[in-house]
């Protein structure tokens, strides 16, 4: 597990929806809610890892302790299919999962409102901020783009060192010199997806996945043989120019 689950740590399980065709199904976000030691709230912070990663990247825990030292209650989040949270759906995240992010927002809103008397706020609004890392960051931006409300998803948020063209991150990495960085990124993705997807699915299906992940060398070949289709793209280019936020 990510953490030992104490009065000061909460696991929550966000339910969102089933990209397969049963509808009926849902699928799982698993979350970790941890609490400042004081209990004087300043706020909720969503914080969420990049490609490949969970809850249990280095970057994300430091960020998350520094904030939650700082009075706000930390959220940190396993995207679709990621980390511990792998079992709880069949499906992986994509730049544009922006209904995800919506489900996680009002969940934890919902939430904190049945809870809020058990909390000793500096005011009477309760604030919710999001901070993504890496591709994290793109999905947050996204989310606030496309979400249709006159309120915003966030009140505030940080992105870290995420792509806003997802072509020319694509083109980056598959030059010469990132070559060990993107066969690192590749490994991690390939076990990400033998862990989750394979899940409630029939043997002949697996094994077409399995025979298009021996296939797969790079970013690109990746996001044409899985994440383009299972989210609905024609190809490729069309998911890199629909799910860049600033193209």
């Amino acid at each position: 597990l990510d953490f030992k689950i104490t009065n000061k740590v909460e696991k929550v399980f966000i339910p969102v929806e089933n990209l397969l065709s049963d509808k009926s199904k849902k699928d799982y976000l698993l979350g970790f809610l941890e609490f400042p030691e004081n209990n004087k709230i300043r706020g909720l912070v969503v914080v969420t890892h990049g490609l490949g990663g969970s809850t249990k990247r280095f970057g994300l825990k430091r960020i998350s302790k520094k904030l939650l030292n700082n009075g706000f209650v930390i959220c940190k989040l396993n995207l679709r299919g990621a980390g511990s949270g792998r079992y709880l759906t069949n499906s992986n995240y994509s730049a544009r999962c922006s209904k995800d992010i919506f489900s996680v927002v009002d969940f934890l809103k919902n939430k904190f409102k049945r809870e809020i008397n058990d909390f000793n706020l500096n005011n009477s609004y309760f604030p919710i901020f999001g901070i993504g890392l890496s591709l994290g960051g793109t999905i947050f931006l996204n989310a606030c783009l496309d979400y249709d409300n006159e309120k915003n998803l966030f009140d505030g948020l940080a992105c870290i060192s995420s792509p806003l063209d997802l072509l020319s991150c694509s083109e980056c990495i598959d030059k010469p010199r990132n070559l060990f960085y993107q066969k690192w990124l590749i490994r991690r993705l390939k076990k990400q997806v033998l862990d989750s997807e394979l899940i409630n699915k029939d043997i002949y299906s697996q094994k077409i996945i399995k025979d298009k992940l021996k296939k797969i060398k790079t970013i690109r070949e990746f996001d044409a043989q899985l994440t383009a289709p299972s989210w609905g793209y024609k190809s490729v280019d069309d998911y890199y120019l629909k799910a860049s936020p600033l193209i």
